[in-house]
């Protein structure tokens, strides 16, 4: 009975190890060979077939929840430190574009060649062929 509840703790940590750092493939990769070694510890240990079955069943599920409960801390953390809140005014005021500032800058008049001329305004002639 100890290997059971041995291998449904490593399986929590296995789960919730993989799911904070790892993506779906981990633990497709871990369920594998947490299903094995669990077979072999319970059939060492003397286990039956019904009774390895249901442990291996409880380990893989106790394994998937650890793991989405680790993906869903990992997310949780992620948003905090993708998306810090800003409460600084100035700072969200020094971000906007002055928009007269950039009045004047560009030429929407085509050149004869039918290309916009608007990046080189002013650095060559509008007649000369390119």
């Amino acid at each position: 009975m100890t290997a059971a509840f041995v291998l449904l703790a490593l399986s929590a940590a296995t789960g919730l190890a993989v799911g904070t750092s790892f993506s779906w493939f981990a633990i497709l990769i871990s369920s594998i060979g947490l299903a094995v070694l669990s077979a072999v510890v319970l059939q060492i240990g003397g286990f039956g077939t019904l009774s390895g079955i249901a442990i291996i069943v409880a380990c893989l599920t106790v394994n998937r929840l650890a793991y989405f409960l680790g993906v869903t801390l990992a997310n949780h953390g992620s948003k905090d430190k993708n998306f810090p809140e800003r409460h600084d005014k100035a700072a969200d005021a020094g971000d906007l574009v002055n928009l007269e500032q950039l009045h004047g800058q560009f030429d929407t008049v085509p050149s004869d060649n039918g290309q916009s001329n608007i990046a080189n305004k002013g650095d060559r002639n509008e007649n000369t062929p390119t």
